[in-house]
């Protein structure tokens, strides 16, 4: 099943690598949480550039807005809970849902996202 998955995740990054760049909304929504920081971290499947990209989290929300051109593999982590959630940053919204930390968070939107999801 892990050869499954990775051979879909690189089908769908070989099929965008040709494409512009374009840009990314990340939208969490915690609804019970101490977080007042959320930090979005990846590194450029290209260079390998890492990149951390930080926001305030108010009344449980926050948002991230970016470029990409390939999926890249992130993470988004919260502060001062330590809460984690692991996704693929790629063009178009994503959104993180979660009753109480990121740790149980949902994600929806992305296609990468979609089909690593299913396994």
């Amino acid at each position: 099943m892990p050869y499954k998955v990775s051979t879909i995740i690189c089908l769908l990054i070989s099929l965008q690598a040709h494409a512009q760049v374009r840009p990314y909304t990340v939208r969490g929504e915690l609804l019970s949480t101490r977080a007042t920081k959320a930090y979005l971290i990846y590194a450029d499947p290209g260079t390998g550039q890492k990149t951390m990209d930080s926001c305030v989290v108010k009344d449980g929300k926050f948002l991230f807005k970016g470029t990409v051109n390939i999926p890249a593999r992130a993470f988004v982590r919260s502060h001062p809970d330590q809460g984690s959630i692991d996704l693929y940053l790629e063009p178009g919204q994503i959104k993180i849902y979660s009753p109480d930390s990121l740790s149980s968070a949902i994600i929806e939107g992305g296609n990468v996202n979609i089909v690593t999801s299913m396994y």
